[in-house]
């Protein structure tokens, strides 16, 4: 909330933008006893946290004081079942120590478990690509209705096959051998907009075809039952906007692996104290210098989107991932 309101003012005029800096550098001496509110969010880390009243309430001043419409901003997601405490500062020197040291020693066993989770992950997924025959790696995507997760919008896959036939170099020859973007006709009246951007025409990787969901349910399946392993960024949500069509992944016993949780482990090896689950913009821009800052794209440009973040993981260059999804 802090950064998107700064930059907001900040395009106003460097005044304006000064202002509400200034604003909210002092909020905490400026409001004495101020209660935060110490919560686990979806990262399962605890953050410095204020409640929805509160956030409304600092909107409000600042839209007053400054003559502003300030954006919204959505909030975060809180782990189920995850702790909660609220903890009140009177000032500068008690709000950074609350941030810097005691949330510090709260985080540490969560992000030693992480890490090690993660390791344990990495280890499945170099078993897996230590291949010795063809395996077939199906990555996908899915969108639903933003307003009611029971309507899928589209569902997206690309199944990439390895073979070590024939290899020279450590790596095994890699070749998509498919690329989906499936359109659910039953719902083509419902247009994401508040939450998430409406991309389902910008597949960029090929043409998009419009079934029914009964047709794309089975389209997919095929798909998942030709594979051996399954691939998403991260671990929310696409399991269950699927199982809402009638696609339970777990029934066919795939292994299914995780971008966000590879670069986990990636980046555990180079700072061991900190954890933070990266976006797939994050890793497009890392590994492929793609600069789009929005990738919600139509479901079968971000499944693509994850295989070429994979790939690179597993140490294939920029110019091969690129050959490898053109093929």
């Amino acid at each position: 909330m802090r950064k998107k309101w700064i930059d907001f003012a900040m395009k106003k005029s460097d005044e304006t933008g000064r202002k509400v800096l200034t604003y909210l550098n002092m909020f905490v001496p400026n409001s004495g006893g101020f209660s935060f509110t110490i919560t686990q969010l979806y990262d399962e880390l605890f953050h410095v946290c204020v409640t929805t009243e509160q956030y409304l309430k600092i909107k409000r001043e600042l839209e007053e004081e400054f003559d502003l419409e300030l954006p919204v901003v959505r909030e975060q997601g809180l782990l189920s079942g995850g702790a909660r405490q609220e903890e009140r500062v009177r000032n500068n020197t008690e709000f950074s120590r609350l941030r810097e040291e005691d949330l510090v020693e709260m985080n540490k066993p969560i992000i030693k478990r992480k890490h090690e989770e993660a390791q344990d992950h990495f280890a499945l997924v170099e078993n897996a690509f230590s291949i010795q025959d063809q395996k077939d790696f199906l990555a996908f995507d899915s969108k639903a209705y933003e307003h009611d997760y029971s309507k899928v919008l589209e569902i997206g896959y690309v199944i990439v096959r390895f073979s070590r036939h024939g290899t020279e170099g450590n790596l095994p020859k890699a070749k998509v051998i498919n690329r989906k973007h499936l359109i659910i006709e039953e719902n083509l009246h419902l247009k994401n907009k508040d939450n998430v951007p409406d991309n389902g025409d910008e597949f960029k990787f090929g043409v998009s075809e419009t079934l029914s969901q009964e047709d794309a349910v089975e389209r997919f399946r095929e798909g998942v039952r030709g594979s051996d392993y399954l691939l998403q960024h991260s671990v929310k949500h696409d399991d269950a906007y699927l199982r809402n069509i009638g696609v339970d992944l777990s029934v066919r016993g795939n292994e299914m692996f995780y971008t966000q949780v590879v670069q986990t482990y990636k980046g555990s090896l180079i700072e061991s104290e900190k954890y933070f689950m990266c976006s797939l913009s994050f890793l497009m821009g890392k590994y492929l210098g793609y600069q789009e800052r929005n990738l919600q794209n139509a479901a079968g440009s971000k499944a693509i989107y994850t295989m070429m973040a994979f790939l690179r993981q597993m140490g294939y260059s920029a110019e091969e991932v690129k050959t490898i999804i053109a093929s």
